[in-house]
């Protein structure tokens, strides 16, 4: 539920953004503003976001170590707001130079933008430009997680596409489609660049990934990796897709032989629980 502020409310918490010293309170200040969804009162903060002088009070940037923290806890509370305003803020400072003059902030940015539910076709843009500056391994896993047609279209041209290593795709793949493969959207998505060109690594990258899950070589000691959802957990319907989807990749191009004894298990898998739910 947004939250509401009366006119004298909203004129504080301006004025702390217009001219206080107090890191604290600018922070607090923008929390405030962003709870309360509202499009008008995101443009103002974007515009503040947008100049160097307001982020330098905002954040110690001459400190390595604390030179984003409060700009990295706005993001993180715009991302839960999945809200048009936040779209068009991050759109906004993706082309503010004083913004980018710290190429860490973007980070946050394309998180957030990425996260963005339905995506908007300007914020897709916006993260096409970022893929084509070799930026797409950093949002890649948002795109998924947020699964929405055109977030999903992006990572389909993601996955296709040759800007970004294939090291780093296989990473990105591993990391983003682990969690979501019970989503239906996803799957089809990864139907569709399977019956694609794809580079032979990230193509076993994107099958491994639905149907071979190992976490000690894909994270190592990682203390929260990605977990996928156990077969058992998930309805009739992911069930029959993702049963489908494994009998066309066996009937597809050539795959390492270990891989395709695991998708066989996932098949021989899947295929008890919907004869156990059977009446």
């Amino acid at each position: 539920m947004p939250l509401i502020l009366t006119d004298e409310q909203i004129r504080a918490h301006t004025r702390i953004l217009n001219a206080s010293l107090d890191r604290a309170a600018i922070r607090d200040s923008a929390l405030v503003l962003i709870e309360t969804e509202d499009e008008a009162l995101y443009r103002l903060l974007a515009a503040h976001l947008a100049h160097e002088a307001f982020l330098r009070r905002l954040d110690d940037t001459d400190n390595p170590q604390l030179r984003t923290s409060n700009l990295f806890v706005l993001f993180r509370a715009l991302a839960q707001h999945s809200v048009p305003g936040t779209a068009e803020l991050c759109e906004r400072l993706f082309r503010s130079p004083d913004f980018r003059a710290l190429p860490i902030r973007i980070l946050a940015l394309l998180h957030t933008l990425a996260a963005v539910r339905p995506m908007l076709p300007s914020s897709a843009n916006v993260l096409r430009e970022a893929y084509n500056e070799g930026l797409g391994h950093v949002f890649g896993p948002d795109l998924i997680a947020n699964h929405s047609p055109l977030a999903l279209q992006v990572f389909e041209e993601m996955v296709q596409g040759t800007v970004v290593d294939h090291v780093s795709l296989v990473d990105m793949l591993h990391t983003g489609l682990v969690p979501h493969r019970g989503i239906i959207p996803v799957l089809e998505s990864c139907r569709r660049s399977l019956r694609t060109h794809l580079h032979p690594e990230v193509r076993v990258a994107v099958i491994e990934s639905l149907f071979d899950y190992r976490s000690k070589a894909w994270f190592g000691p990682a203390m929260s990796p990605p977990v996928p959802p156990s077969w058992d957990s998930l309805d009739d319907a992911t069930l029959a897709v993702l049963r489908d989807l494994a009998l066309e990749i066996l009937a597809g191009p050539p795959i390492p032989a270990e891989l395709v004894r695991a998708v066989e298990d996932a098949v021989a898998q899947i295929e008890a629980i919907q004869e156990s739910r059977r009446p």
